[in-house]
């Protein structure tokens, strides 16, 4: 039996397409062990932000302050943290880094840098005046 072709690329058996309940299964696991690790307060986590009112076109020209309700996330939608304060700055390659501080819902203190112009995709790191003495 042919393997079904999605806009001219063979799917893989195993692929979303043809497995989506799979796929859900799989990633509901790894979120489960994300969250899990979550409330450890790990030094680094992976997360998502998105920002309620998203900014107004004209806020694209320069650096900027957000203003407004922002959130990180899971990549599933489980809100892991509330950002405390947000910027934008240009840097010399004509692009813009959005600089955060997040509030975990673990009770510690997150920030990161990611890129403004190319997706919603951030590494947070502890804050060092939250970490336990060892």
């Amino acid at each position: 039996m042919p393997l079904p072709c999605v806009y001219g690329y063979w799917m893989h058996p195993m692929s979303y397409q043809t497995h989506p309940t799979r796929t859900t299964r799989a990633n509901r696991a790894i979120e489960a062990a994300e969250l899990e690790r979550w409330q450890t307060k790990p030094d680094r986590q992976l997360a998502y932000f998105a920002f309620v009112p998203p900014p107004t076109p004209r806020q694209y020209l320069r650096a900027f302050t957000i203003i407004g309700k922002g959130s990180v996330s899971t990549w599933l939608g489980t809100t892991i943290g509330s950002v405390l304060s947000a910027r934008v700055y240009s840097h010399n390659f004509g692009g813009r880094i959005l600089t955060l501080r997040v509030r975990g819902t673990n009770g510690a203190e997150y920030y990161g840098r990611a890129s403004w112009d190319h997706g919603t995709c951030i590494w947070l790191r502890r804050s060092r005046h939250n970490q336990e003495p060892t």
